[in-house]
């Protein structure tokens, strides 16, 4: 019984530890430059440094000018080399990409794991027919 209680004291311990970090806060930038295809994602090459936009790699052939070589500026949050785009302009047309903003919802573009109202993630019913908690019916 009280290696238990120790047991438990230790992993609220270590849990409130992690949890008492200091988080910094996503930064915003507004990055320009030439767009690139670097090991399978779209890059923003800026100066010396490329920057990858994930979000970017759903919409080629959808977005007009979406190409290698093209001139881009991205507004959004830097996380290490990567940007989750706000909005991007591309040859003079600006694309909205903040959460909520597109038609499915936060899945496509958006912070939200995939699963809010037909996302990507689980082929628009859960578990049925692409993916999510199986390949066959729920109920």
């Amino acid at each position: 019984m009280k290696k238990l209680i120790l047991v438990i004291v230790i992993a609220c311990l270590m849990i409130l530890t992690v949890s008492a970090q200091n988080w910094r806060a996503p930064q915003t930038v507004s990055v320009s430059g030439t767009l690139q295809l670097q090991n399978g994602m779209i890059a923003i090459a800026s100066g010396n440094n490329a920057y990858f936009v994930p979000v970017l790699t759903q919409y080629i052939g959808f977005i007009e000018g979406l190409k290698e070589g093209a001139q881009i500026t991205v507004n959004g949050f830097l996380s290490g080399n990567y940007i989750q785009p706000n909005t991007v302009t591309i040859a003079g047309k600006t694309y909205d990409f903040t959460p909520g903003n597109n038609p499915q919802g936060l899945a496509y573009g958006g912070y939200a794991c995939g699963y809010c109202g037909g996302g990507i993630m689980h082929g628009g019913n859960w578990g049925y027919h692409g993916g999510g908690y199986g390949h066959h019916r729920r109920w």
